[in-house]
């Protein structure tokens, strides 16, 4: 495999694709041993909000993408180009439409400022995946919404 690299802000190049592959094969392998309940799901998508996280305060998304481009992998055209879409496409074998009620339900849960710890509680205090993902396109076309969807 290429080594994924990136820039810092002093010009030099950062080999940084072990890491994130190492990142990318534990989310994978997690999704992997899940059972297939709600519950389940919810606990997969914790792990990504935390590893997306994680990336972005390393300044690691554009190397994600880089990643994904070593990967050779051929992502679907809607797949956008954030994070959490991005670890969803690479670990997950759900359907393109399950993709991306997942990233857009975790968007609107950095929106709505929720940590890692509170996702799985309050994703289900508003009314599961499928509410807040809708909320999340209702914030993104700039309409406004109640804090509580439920």
């Amino acid at each position: 495999m290429k080594s994924a690299t990136h820039t810092d802000r002093n010009g030099n190049k950062v080999g940084t694709s072990f890491k994130i592959t190492s990142e990318v094969r534990r989310l994978e392998a997690f999704y992997n041993g899940l059972s297939r309940g709600k519950d389940q799901i919810l606990l997969y998508l914790a792990e990504v909000y935390k590893t997306a996280k994680r990336m972005r305060a390393q300044k690691k998304s554009d190397v994600l993408r880089q990643l994904r481009d070593d990967l050779r992998l051929t992502l679907d055209a809607r797949v956008s180009s954030t994070s959490y879409r991005l670890l969803i496409e690479l670990t997950s074998k759900c359907d393109i439409k399950l993709k991306s009620r997942y990233a857009n339900a975790l968007m609107f849960a950095r929106h709505m400022q929720w940590t890692s710890a509170q996702l799985q509680h309050l994703i289900a205090e508003n009314g599961g995946i499928e509410k807040c993902a809708r909320a999340y396109l209702r914030v993104k076309n700039g309409n406004n919404i109640d804090h509580r969807l439920a």
